[in-house]
């Protein structure tokens, strides 16, 4: 089920298996925050490989405590944070 989500419009689908992508947020794990608190929110999120910025995981809790997400995945683990 997870591998569809990625597929949809309106979600945003991280892939830390791409270098440039890794190292973005490698360098600036805010991002993620600034990104879905400003402008449109996607639906859904998916961050493949999540664990490869552990400093992500602070980013995606603070998100969660704020409500800021509407759905947050993990797709290694198929956690469903919503």
């Amino acid at each position: 089920m997870t591998s569809n989500v990625a597929e949809r419009d309106d979600a945003l689908c991280i892939d830390l298996l791409k270098a440039d992508e890794y190292r973005r947020y490698l360098e600036q794990p805010e991002l993620l925050r600034e990104e879905l608190t400003s402008g449109t929110r996607p639906a859904q999120v998916v961050i493949v490989e999540v664990q490869k910025v552990p400093a992500m995981l602070d980013e995606v809790h603070w998100l969660h405590e704020h409500r800021v997400d509407r759905r947050l995945w993990n797709r290694n683990t198929g956690i469903d944070r919503a």
